[in-house]
């Protein structure tokens, strides 16, 4: 009973990024000062969620397909939601939000091509995790100083902030480039091992006709 408990938690806090992140831009991106300032509670409540999930899963053994498709839905949603947000909100080309979600899109597809990519991708976990750290640093600075113009906390002059922010845009294109560098990283070994697979099943094949 308590582990069925468990697994409902998890996912329901897996599933309701989906809504959350909706939500967020939503408030984020709305004209009124009063609602920005509430998508600042719901950004945190998400990002919470994907902490706490994945942490509640493995303590309590509740990990399930159901479970890590959500999570893997939830952290798309948050993550689409980010990009528009900043990019809606800095005024970045549409071009670039384009291109940063088209490359999960791409990522996404990989894996439906190759059905053990689960296996493969300890592969390439250093490139992944360097990727998702880029990617969180990017977001805290970003949103950081979207929430210091919002509640009005200027330590320093709202001139220099701007400046500080027209500065580090080109971080944005520098993520974006490291991106698909990641991807075409991991789509090469996608196809090493697919066609290492390839050629052992061929030799067993060979070895049976023999």
């Amino acid at each position: 009973m308590v582990k069925k408990t468990g697994f409902y938690i998890v996912n329901i806090l897996s599933g309701s990024r989906i809504v959350l992140s909706a939500i967020f831009l939503f408030l984020y991106l709305d004209p009124s000062v009063f609602f920005q300032k509430v998508s600042l509670f719901f950004l945190i409540i998400i990002f919470t969620s994907d902490l706490l999930d994945g942490w509640l899963a493995r303590r309590w053994n509740v990990t399930s397909k159901l479970g890590y498709i959500l999570d893997g839905v939830g952290d798309r949603a948050s993550y689409i939601a980010c990009i528009l947000g900043i990019c809606t909100r800095f005024q970045l080309p549409l071009l670039i939000c384009y291109l940063i979600i088209i490359r999960d899109v791409m990522l996404y597809a990989l894996r439906a091509i190759f059905p053990k990519w689960d296996i493969k991708i300890e592969k390439t976990r250093g490139m992944t995790k360097s990727y998702a750290i880029l990617l969180k640093l990017i977001f805290t600075f970003f949103f950081l100083c979207s929430y210091i113009e919002i509640f009005k906390i200027y330590y320093i002059n709202p001139a220099k902030l701007l400046l500080i922010i027209n500065i580090t845009k080109p971080l944005i294109y520098i993520y974006l480039l490291f991106s698909y560098y990641s991807l075409w990283n991991i789509t090469q070994a996608y196809m090493a091992s697919d066609q290492n697979d390839f050629g052992k099943n061929s030799n067993k094949t060979w070895q049976k006709g023999s």
